[in-house]
């Protein structure tokens, strides 16, 4: 596990299974670049950003521009899950 501001991650080269990003990344390159810490070398990873709902929509708004989709889901859906 790595523990990291969006600062200090830009400095880092490894590779994790998942990268949770809790906030909104400054815009979507810093997304793109925190987000690459998984998956990297040609294998599969996760990323998880935990944001508010007043962020979402900028979020969302990223999708087309990363081609990636974003899955939200509400609070209380995870609070139950084990997750």
């Amino acid at each position: 596990m790595c523990v990291a501001t969006e600062d200090v991650i830009r400095g880092l080269d490894i590779s994790l299974d998942t990268v949770v990003i809790v906030g909104k990344a400054a815009g979507p390159d810093n997304y793109v670049h925190i987000a690459g810490r998984c998956g990297r070398a040609g294998r599969r990873g996760s990323c998880v950003s935990v944001v508010g709902y007043e962020d979402s929509g900028r979020i969302n708004g990223w999708s087309s521009m990363l081609g990636v989709e974003f899955e939200p889901v509400e609070a209380e859906d995870v609070a139950g899950s084990g997750i």
